[in-house]
């Protein structure tokens, strides 16, 4: 830790919080899913690998709160929960649906969008406890989008062109939301790109390309739900 400033460690410091909250709503998400999978009466080993998403994810946020701890302290967060922590979503008549859209924007899209910086995270990392964080966080990741895909291929047979084109925009949406997100990435301080950081590497433009990389792999995999 002496290797590295103040301003380098409350940078790292407040990469891991703002995590901690990313995988506490990919929790929710999760839960959601989870609820409406099993609403739409899918197959119960089916409903269970899904349920077990929001757990893992539960886990996830504990890890990054471990790390703060070893960082040495923690920074106040604050956030408008009304855009986090809200209401729950609408839902139609249509259960498988509502199942599919939500399995395809939490799991199939959220999750896959990860995958590439996750990999470089464990690649590039040499501290053995932040390594192990990185490679439970990344192995379960890839198995949320197996999941998501997975149900989506279960449910698309119920669903119409209509459904598929919603799932796909929605899905869509997600991915753009990443793009935006790597804008604020790169107007944020060096200070924050270290191997105690959030991003796991002093590299900012390797994980903008993985970033960019999974935005690619996404897209794809969505557009194939047309055909």
């Amino acid at each position: 830790m002496s290797a590295f400033s103040a301003e380098q460690l409350q940078s790292a410091v407040t990469g891991w919080t703002d995590f901690v909250l990313v995988e506490r709503l990919a929790a929710a998400g999760a839960a959601w899913v989870a609820w409406l999978v099993h609403r739409c009466e899918a197959p119960l080993d089916v409903a269970v690998v899904v349920g077990n998403v929001a757990r893992d994810e539960c886990v996830h946020a504990e890890l990054c709160a471990r790390v703060i701890n070893e960082l040495g302290g923690s920074v106040a967060m604050q956030y408008d929960r009304s855009k986090t922590f809200g209401a729950p979503r609408a839902m139609s008549s249509d259960r498988v649906r509502d199942a599919a859209i939500a399995a395809a924007v939490e799991l199939c899209a959220g999750e896959t969008l990860n995958l590439r910086t996750l990999a470089l995270r464990r690649a590039t990392v040499t501290a053995p406890l932040l390594k192990q964080v990185w490679t439970i966080i990344g192995r379960e990741e890839a198995q949320h989008s197996a999941v998501g895909f997975a149900f989506v291929a279960w449910a698309m047979p119920m669903l119409s062109q209509t459904d598929i084109d919603d799932m796909c925009a929605a899905s869509t949406r997600v991915v753009e939301v990443s793009r935006r997100r790597d804008q604020d990435i790169i107007a944020l301080p060096d200070s924050w790109f270290t191997q105690l950081g959030v991003f796991a590497t002093d590299d900012r433009a390797a994980y903008l390309q993985a970033s960019a990389a999974a935005r690619a792999e996404t897209t794809a995999r969505i557009a194939a739900w047309r055909t």
